[in-house]
């Protein structure tokens, strides 16, 4: 799969190799979720581990309403990336319902943790409980690797 339409706003200030933009795939699930586990630590997603997190990205590009984009270095390195839901609501059931069981494993015994079980109800309960006449759609997470922030990648 070549660039992305947008790969120019991933072209280097300094004018160096080119980096570009590609939708997010499964494969990219275990880079997306060591970033959030790096760069994102405060939430309740981060507490939950890289292997949980893996299987939620995988997830999430794997839903009809889940996508995501990476920005991917000249030499093939993930450099950044943002994950976005079409529904929150409706990229939580499909996510839920095709994936449930492998999320629920990855946590291991941490699901028996009362505070992580607060943390899945919320998460299942927030689209119920979110402002009226907020868009369905948003920004769930991205993260940009430090060696790439500065160089243009998180947009003018």
């Amino acid at each position: 799969m070549g660039p992305h339409p947008l790969a120019d706003s991933a072209l280097p200030r300094d004018g160096g190799p080119r980096a570009f933009i590609r939708p997010m795939g499964k494969p990219d699930a275990v880079f997306a979720a060591s970033m959030h586990a790096k760069y994102i630590e405060s939430g309740f997603l981060s507490g939950l581990g890289v292997p949980f997190l893996t299987w939620l990205y995988r997830a999430i590009s794997g839903c009809r309403s889940g996508f995501g984009f990476v920005w991917e270095g000249p030499g093939g390195e993930i450099l950044g990336y943002i994950a976005c839901a079409e529904s929150t609501g409706r990229l939580i059931r499909e996510a839920m319902l095709g994936w449930g069981v492998l999320l629920l494993l990855a946590l291991g015994l941490r699901v028996l943790r009362p505070s992580v079980l607060k943390g899945l109800v919320e998460a299942w309960s927030y689209p119920k409980r979110a402002a009226v006449g907020l868009p369905p759609a948003g920004v769930l997470s991205m993260a940009v690797s430090e060696t790439a922030r500065g160089k243009g990648g998180g947009g003018p």
